[in-house]
């Protein structure tokens, strides 16, 4: 009996007070405690102005991590480009996260808030009082770190190499670039191999989504706002909309000079030229040759015509729609891109000699830096006489 009402005393009066002090601190918490990232839409940047070469990858490593942090958070986010003059607007609320350098962020730690180090040696800050962002970020971050997904991104963003170097040396390699994956999606679009498109992509941006030409052409296929514009594409940073905008570009050169040429091979090189150069200028060519009489229906019967088109006299004439023209970056610019679709091609599929050796490597196992593959301060543009 003693014991059957010492149990009644535990369970109505003990248990519940216990509940009360295990039960309502955490309860509190939950209530008090505010959500992270209320907003309805974030804007993020990577301030890159004089502190890329102190970040280990391309720029495109955190633009595609923040990307899958805003899909994890389920937000809509801006992500663009600036400077270190962006942590001020942390403060009032215009900017919710600044990627830089992790060691510039251990000197703003008494008003900011750092994320983990990410594995190109930058972080992510934001103000101060987000304590709640800051727990969800490393979080996240920590979780993402050990995937085989990071780890692959990892191997990609940390590919530099010169690719005739690499197709000389009699390996082959798994991995071309960063953006493998869309460069295979996109280049049947085009009726390329991947190969070519590859091959522009490095001629244009070196893989580097941040490369910014004197003129305004922007991302990894150096694309002009008014050709973006033209396309309906907004977010050139973005590496998909950058590559689509490009190959649907690629796709109406194509249209526009097939009755032009001899062949699938004289329309890519007419398309090349056209992409450099602007389609007026290729038209030009071929309606100088036809005005002389002369053949236009290969790359190379244009080749020997341009020459004849650096006279001042067709400053003058009519039936040119741009007229004089130099042609020299052009014609040097698709002898390089012929070059660079076969090196990828070799490092890709092996050497096509017969008897030589072709051996498997991994990708993310050479990581050496080359003098071929700098960033480049601007891509090379069309001439302007």
């Amino acid at each position: 009996m003693k014991r059957h009402r010492k149990r009644r005393i535990v369970m109505k009066y003990v248990l519940p007070s216990m509940a009360v002090i295990l039960i309502v601190p955490m309860l509190q918490r939950t209530v008090l405690r505010p959500s992270a990232f209320e907003k309805e839409s974030l804007r993020f940047v990577i301030a890159i102005d004089g502190q890329q070469n102190r970040m280990r990858y391309a720029t495109g490593y955190n633009y595609e991590t923040l990307r899958k942090f805003s899909v994890h958070l389920g937000k809509e986010t801006e992500i663009f480009l600036g400077g270190p003059e962006y942590i001020d607007s942390l403060k009032n609320g215009t900017v919710d996260l600044v990627v830089v350098p992790y060691a510039d962020s251990l000197v703003m730690m008494a008003d900011y808030m750092s994320s983990i180090p990410l594995a190109d040696s930058s972080s992510w800050i934001m103000d101060g009082g987000k304590l709640e962002e800051i727990r969800t970020i490393n979080t996240w971050l920590s979780h993402y770190f050990t995937t085989r997904e990071h780890s692959e991104a990892v191997n990609r963003f940390s590919l530099s190499y010169d690719p005739y170097r690499r197709a000389s040396s009699g390996w082959r390699y798994s991995t071309l670039s960063p953006y493998d994956e869309l460069i295979a999606r996109y280049a049947p679009q085009a009726g390329w191999d991947r190969f070519m498109l590859t091959a522009l992509v490095w001629q244009e941006s070196k893989f580097h989504i941040e490369v910014r030409s004197k003129r305004g052409a922007l991302g990894l296929m150096q694309i002009m706002p008014h050709t973006a514009s033209h396309f309906e594409s907004s977010d050139l940073l973005d590496p998909e909309e950058n590559i689509s905008t490009a190959v649907k570009l690629i796709s109406r050169l194509q249209r526009m000079f097939r009755d032009d040429a001899e062949n699938s091979e004289e329309l890519m090189k007419f398309t090349l030229a056209a992409y450099n150069a602007g389609e007026g200028r290729i038209k030009d060519c071929i309606a100088f040759a036809a005005s002389t009489g002369e053949p236009h229906r290969r790359w190379d019967d244009l080749v020997a015509v341009i020459p004849k088109m650096r006279s001042d006299s067709l400053a003058q004439s009519d039936s040119l729609r741009i007229r004089k023209f130099q042609g020299y970056e052009t014609i040097s610019y698709v002898e390089s891109m012929m070059r660079l679709q076969k090196a990828f091609r070799s490092i890709a599929l092996g050497p096509s000699s017969p008897g030589q050796p072709v051996r498997q490597k991994d990708t993310a196992a050479t990581k050496e830096p080359l003098s071929g593959d700098t960033k480049p301060d601007q891509p090379q543009e069309p001439q302007e006489d």
